[in-house]
């Protein structure tokens, strides 16, 4: 054990030579996309090929955190993450923010208009590919706990930690820096060119084999507001337990099965999702009763939430710690 300790220590060297790659980012994201192709009903992966022009889920799922610096996409930084309280319910946290913030919008209402984009005839090509790129990546988003985390740590980015000897915070230990301090038994012998997302997505297929179902049941399935609920609670203790500083194996112990769940999750969800839309089915009631009390209190979401690139923005984006 101590030995593949050290060697997921050496990827991690190897791989996490800036700020940067510590996040969720190509390792988390392109292995939710891989989980996700894996589950595909063929109407949707004709679909999915289709408007990717050969790419897969795993090949686009980062594409959202490389635009970040397209002024004509600036608006969809804020789209990356829902920073809730602790036992605060979603509606209630949105209806306690101010009228520009509310207008910022967040994973969810995104996921949302992704959805809609997609579904409408009326959207084109270039639209529909964009939609779709943003909706795989945002639901990948709403699963990392910690894009979902405290507004006062910036979802953790502002809990500073050496890990397993490497500097970060806590929020890249729960991107990329625990899978592979973790797992160190998947990556074992790999070379550094590696598709280490691969790798990692065919260990949670046969780890989690058959467990789909318990992902989409009930009212979680097809419900980002759930999917939201996920992080908070139990799971949130967990997430902010002080044994992150003080015993860091003892914490990875507790802490990277409930990692490893919520990438799993995110890719059976986006699959599902997907497959609800090119089959041209309308959301669950559910949804569409949340959508509705959403509206109440912000507004038509179409008015100022897309999914997509904005013309002559403005703005500019205030500088808030990288999610």
């Amino acid at each position: 054990m101590k030995g593949l300790l050290r060697r997921g220590l050496g990827i991690c060297s190897i791989l996490f030579v800036s700020a940067t790659a510590w996040g969720w980012g190509s390792l988390g994201h392109r292995t939710t996309g891989a989980i996700a192709d894996s589950f595909l009903s063929p109407q949707a992966r004709t679909a999915v090929q289709q408007l990717l022009r050969g790419q897969s889920l795993a090949d686009v799922a980062f594409w959202a955190d490389t635009i970040k610096s397209d002024n004509a996409l600036a608006h969809t930084y804020w789209y990356h993450f829902e920073n809730v309280a602790d036992t605060t319910n979603f509606l209630d946290h949105v209806g306690r923010l101010s009228e520009p913030d509310r207008k910022k919008g967040g994973s969810i209402s995104a996921i949302i208009i992704a959805e809609r984009t997609l579904q409408d005839p009326k959207t084109t090509y270039e639209q529909k590919q964009v939609a779709l790129k943003l909706l795989v990546h945002f639901i990948g988003d709403l699963h990392q706990p910690f894009h979902t985390g405290r507004a006062d740590d910036k979802g953790g980015n502002t809990i500073r930690l050496v890990w397993f000897n490497r500097p970060g915070n806590l929020h890249q230990v729960w991107d990329t820096g625990m899978i592979f301090t973790g797992h160190g038994e998947i990556f074992e012998g790999q070379p550094q060119n590696a598709d280490y997302a691969a790798l990692y997505a065919r260990w949670l297929l046969q780890n989690f084999r058959g467990r789909e179902s318990d992902v989409l049941k009930g009212p979680t399935r097809d419900n980002p507001e759930a999917w939201l609920r996920e992080s908070q609670g139990p799971q949130r203790q967990l997430m902010y337990d002080r044994r992150y500083e003080t015993n860091q194996s003892q914490y990875q112990d507790r802490a990277l099965p409930v990692l490893d769940q919520r990438v799993y999750a995110a890719g059976v969800r986006i699959a599902d999702v997907l497959n609800r839309i090119f089959a041209n089915a309308a959301p669950p009631n559910m949804q569409l009763e949340f959508v509705k009390r959403l509206e109440m209190i912000v507004g038509r979401l179409a008015d100022f939430i897309t999914a997509g690139p904005r013309a002559n923005q403005g703005e500019r984006r205030e500088r808030y710690l990288e999610y």
